[in-house]
């Protein structure tokens, strides 16, 4: 294949051909180490780049064509996140693209001339769900893709479930146990299909506007739709009792410091639902929370002053690793997928901040950290871990679709359809990660096992 970029390119306003040249520059800096022998780079007075050699013809002749085309290096994986090019012509601007060499070994263990395959080794499993709003149905329709190719449930298919705001509620609500037995060995309640449809019918509900003029005078909207939400899906259910292994990030204001809730962790129990309120306690969104220990009160505890755990960590991926290699000090492998909530850079230009105040910048804050805590993660976790461990799914978003609280009908569509085009685009990586998590997942002994009652 060759991509060509050409002076007669038909660009949009907002591009121009010096950004193309850097984003061409970057592209070939960043993958030259990940080509193969047969592939070719040229630098002539058009930017030429050919994966491989053997296609002569340009295959692009404008920056739509161009920012749309799927990249193959010689069979093996796109080192190119979501498998296309950066989608410049969108927005016209350079989204961050992560590259990684496809070779790279783990930091925790080098499988380089061990006779065990992948299959073998017997990973710890592990999902992680990002924060983001209503854009939390991009992470409910993988899911619910990747149960119906692998007939599994997620406590099936996964050791540890960590999630974070919206991505927290999707956690609880893909582990919560059908009976009242041992919860490690009951069905989940919610079938991934039943979740979907909850998060499609339902997200608009906890969306109720309240008397803050537009979130300057308190939060947007009201605590009590959530409160009904969260009663009516999970009851008083305990956060101890999970069909997997959960883990919920949130930001302890009166402390300033994260905390996690892990169901693991039994020495204060919650009810799931006061987990869950917290974790989605957005600033400006909603108010945050303040939360007791079960059979607490005010009286007896000083309880827990909580917001979104977007704050401190909305990609909980590096949150989950940690606490995985404590569950399992002897684990040499790890197969994480860490699904995002969508890439929709909203470009910030120095014309417009740079004379920008408190509200100028407010408004940005809460993208900016999330965004940025997310896309930090995912490098850290993708430079830590080797392709076949780490898996990071996050669909591009048109910029309509960003918004953390838009409930409307089309945006969900729109919003779903994103991750449709995500999952086709990378089709054969999607295919191998549920031929492997439809098997059994290994019969592995966390360490709370011994002191837990």
């Amino acid at each position: 294949m060759t991509i060509s970029h050409a002076a007669n390119l038909n660009l949009p306003k907002r591009v121009s051909h010096k950004l193309i040249a850097i984003a061409i520059a970057s592209l070939l800096t960043t993958c030259k180490d990940s080509f193969s022998a047969e592939d070719e780079v040229e630098h002539t007075g058009k930017t030429t780049i050919r994966f491989p050699a053997n296609s002569a013809e340009p295959v692009a002749s404008t920056l739509e064509e161009l920012a749309s085309l799927p990249i193959v290096a010689s069979g093996t994986p796109s080192t190119i996140k979501d498998n296309t090019l950066p989608d410049i012509a969108r927005e016209g601007t350079l989204t961050d693209l992560d590259h990684y060499p496809t070779s790279r070994p783990s930091i925790f263990s080098d499988m380089t001339g061990s006779d065990l395959t992948w299959d073998e080794i017997q990973p710890v499993r592990i999902l992680s769900l990002d924060g983001g709003g209503v854009r939390d149905i991009a992470e409910a329709r993988f899911i619910k893709e990747l149960s119906k190719q692998t007939g599994k449930s997620v406590p099936e298919m996964f050791h540890l479930v960590a999630g974070t705001s919206a991505g927290g509620i999707l956690a609880g609500a893909y582990t919560l146990p059908e009976g009242q037995g041992d919860p490690k060995k009951s069905p989940a309640l919610y079938s991934s299909d039943r979740v979907f449809e909850i998060i499609m019918r339902q997200t608009s509900s906890m969306f109720v506007k309240g008397w803050s003029f537009g979130g300057f005078l308190g939060p947007r909207y009201k605590s009590e739709p959530v409160d009904k939400f969260m009663n009516d899906y999970f009851g008083d259910a305990t956060f101890d009792r999970t069909t997997t292994d959960v883990l919920v990030t949130t930001f302890d204001i009166s402390a300033s410091r994260p905390k996690l809730f892990k169901s693991w962790d039994t020495r204060e129990i919650f009810y799931t639902r006061d987990v869950l309120k917290a974790t989605s306690a957005a600033p400006t969104y909603f108010a945050p929370r303040h939360i007791y220990p079960v059979g607490t009160t005010a009286e007896t505890h000083l309880g827990y002053t909580l917001s979104d755990g977007g704050t401190c960590a909305n990609n909980p991926t590096l949150c989950a690793l940690a606490d995985a290699r404590k569950l399992y000090p002897d684990a040499k492998h790890y197969q994480i997928v860490s699904l995002g909530t969508g890439n929709a850079p909203r470009p910030l230009h120095y014309g417009e901040m740079e004379s920008a105040g408190l509200i100028g910048w407010g408004y940005h804050l809460i993208d900016i950290f999330m965004n940025g805590q997310s896309a930090h993660t995912d490098h850290v976790a993708a430079t830590l871990l080797s392709p076949r461990e780490y898996s990071r799914w996050n669909p591009v978003l048109a910029a309509k679709n960003v918004a953390l609280d838009n409930t409307s009908d089309t945006n969900l569509r729109d919003i779903v359809q994103a991750e449709d085009d995500l999952i086709a685009s990378r089709k054969s990586e999607f295919d191998q990660l549920a031929k492997r998590l439809a098997k059994p997942k290994a019969d592995l002994i966390p360490v709370y096992s011994t002191k837990r009652s």
